[in-house]
């Protein structure tokens, strides 16, 4: 699996995880079901790769929500 470049300049998906003693943060979740085996990037992708996905979208769901830590267990 190949994972692109998140909003926080690493590779991948890291969850949902709001500096303790935060309120609650809205979080958007996509996922695209694409008619290629492959786009051909390579790991560590920019954003520039998502125009070229939206040309290959079959189907696509979103989800919003918020979250919270909660403080006597936040680690």
């Amino acid at each position: 699996m190949k994972q692109g470049a998140n909003s926080r300049g690493s590779i991948g998906y890291t969850g949902p995880k709001p500096p303790v003693g935060d309120n609650a943060h809205l979080y958007h979740f996509q996922v695209f079901a694409l008619d290629v085996d492959t786009l051909g990037l390579e790991p560590g992708a920019q954003r520039p790769w998502r125009a070229m996905c939206f040309q290959k979208v079959r189907s696509s769901e979103h989800l919003n929500a918020r979250w919270h830590r909660n403080r006597s267990t936040a680690r």
